[in-house]
């Protein structure tokens, strides 16, 4: 009998990077993005369905000077590359 997801390859890394990249961008259409990085990728539950991933960037404002590092935390599907969800990732709460 199929069993869906157990059947299916799991993305690699890199793709579910660019599958939480490409998300940002589509949302924040409105919104100047510069200097993107990964800041953390690890798998979000023991059987490895989902990956959190994240990423900051520069949030660019009006005039060059004004700029804001912003940071956004995702929860994304290992084998399709959906988004679950994207929340603001506070640093602060770490360690």
């Amino acid at each position: 009998m199929a069993n869906g997801k157990n059947e299916k390859k799991r993305l690699e890394p890199r793709q579910v990077v660019m599958a939480a990249y490409q998300y940002l961008q589509s949302i924040l259409t409105q919104q100047r993005i510069s200097e993107p990085r990964i800041e953390e990728l690890e798998p979000f539950d023991d059987k490895n369905n989902f990956w959190t991933v994240v990423l900051s960037y520069d949030a660019l404002g009006e005039l060059p000077f004004e700029k804001k590092r912003e940071y956004k935390e995702f929860k994304v599907d290992a084998y399709s590359g959906d988004i679950a969800y994207m929340k603001i990732f506070d640093r602060n709460k770490q360690k």
